[in-house]
């Protein structure tokens, strides 16, 4: 089993400086390894695969999808976190080929969360647990 840690940071400096600090504290930074990262801010995750370059991490997406999104998850090492709007089974066999995993979220119905076990699918993030 992942733990994992939400760090749904914005653009704010003071949001980045405080993962920072938080990641180099010696008691967190040994537990970070057990951890799973999220990002929205590309900035941020950048800086966390500089200071973290095993960490497990995951790049979200939730307003729109660009192909040039692949080349950032390849050239670093990220795995994908994608709103349900968004993915599509090609975004999950494309992302697959490059070595990296899927997480989709928020899936909230069964019927949904079946529809993309079917298409391969690595992580379903959900508010119900039934």
């Amino acid at each position: 089993m992942k733990l994992v840690l939400y760090l749904l940071c914005t653009l704010y400096c003071d949001a980045l400086a405080f993962a920072l600090w938080l990641f180099r504290s010696s008691s967190f930074f040994w537990l970070c390894r057990f951890y799973l990262c999220y990002w929205f801010c590309l900035d941020n995750l950048l800086e966390l695969r500089k200071l973290l370059p095993g960490q497990h991490a995951q790049f979200l997406i939730e307003n729109e999808w660009r192909d040039e999104i692949y080349d950032v998850l390849k050239e670093n090492r990220f795995d994908l976190d994608i709103d349900r709007v968004l993915i599509t089974k090609e975004i999950i066999d494309r992302v697959h080929a490059l070595g990296q995993e899927v997480n989709c979220w928020t899936v909230n119905t069964a019927e949904e969360g079946e529809k993309l076990a079917e298409w391969g699918v690595d992580y379903i993030t959900t508010n119900i647990l039934e």
